[in-house]
This record gives structure tokens, sequence and C-alpha cells, in this order.
């Protein structure tokens, strides 16, 4: 799994999120915006942006997860492309602070992903206190959120 970090951050002023929407200063983007899959990138089969608000009032982190498209692997320029199309395509405050590649992202049974419980996991709540996996397609693609989650500490 790439993992993008410092060379990439946000400007200074960041991003906050209320609702579907993210706020950027001077301007609102709606979500799906930050998404890239395969219209902007043939290597990604989907992805989700999460935004972690920071508790002293900064700018936070926004955490972006992609899962591969068949056949691709993960490499360490992955990252690097990935910012490099947000960056080009849509604007330098669309690159995430963290890339994770998963295998899969979590979604409903009618296909919903799961921002806000992906959100709570990665401020420490465990899997199974923020969504019954008899509501998930997938209960396995919260592992490897999960999993990145326990690792950040």
């Amino acid at each position: 799994a790439g993992l993008l970090g410092g060379q990439d951050i946000l400007d200074a002023l960041g991003p906050s999120r209320e609702g579907d929407v993210v706020l950027l200063p001077a301007e609102a983007l709606n979500a799906d915006e930050i998404f890239i899959d395969n219209v902007l990138m043939s290597e990604v089969k989907d992805s989700l942006v999460v935004h972690l608000e920071d508790p002293a009032g900064g700018a936070g982190e926004l955490v972006l997860f992609v899962s591969l498209a068949p056949g691709v692997s993960a490499s360490d320029d992955l990252p690097r492309t990935i910012a490099g199309v947000l960056r080009s395509r849509l604007s330098p405050r669309h690159v995430p602070d963290t890339l994770q590649v998963v295998r899969a992202l979590p979604r409903t049974l009618s296909g919903k992903k799961l921002e806000v419980p992906v959100k709570k996991i990665l401020r420490g709540a465990p899997p199974e206190d923020v969504v019954a996996s008899g509501a998930l397609d997938d209960p396995s693609a919260l592992a490897d959120i999960a999993a990145y989650a326990a690792s950040r500490g």
C-alpha cells in the first residue's frame, strides 16, 4: 500500500466538511468531485475521501482510500501519480494528505459508500460498533480500513 505525505499536503487553510459537501476556501465542491475512478485513472477502480477534523482547529487530514482495477498492483509511484492526476485535472486542493490502497471500499447493500463509518473507525471506533456487517455488500471490505486505522495508532 502506498502512503502519500508532506509534499502534497493541502494548502494551509485546508478543507472543512459539512454533510456531503467539501468546503474549501472560496469554493464548495461536491465530494464526488474528489473521488477518482476509472474516469480519471484507469488504474483506480473506486475511491473514498474522508476528512478528519483537527480537534485543535487546524486543517485536519484528508484521507483518500483507493481500490485498484483488476490486474493493477500498488507501486511506489502510485501515490505520486494519483496526486499528479488530482492536481492537474482538478486542483492542488484536491490532493489528499494521505493515500491508502485497500482491496475494496465498504458499501451498503444498496451501493452507498460508508464515509461516516470509515471516519469513525479512523477515529478509533471498532468496526462492529459503527456498522452491522449484514448491512454491507462485502463485510470483509472493512478489514483493510480497520488495519490502516490500527496502524495509525
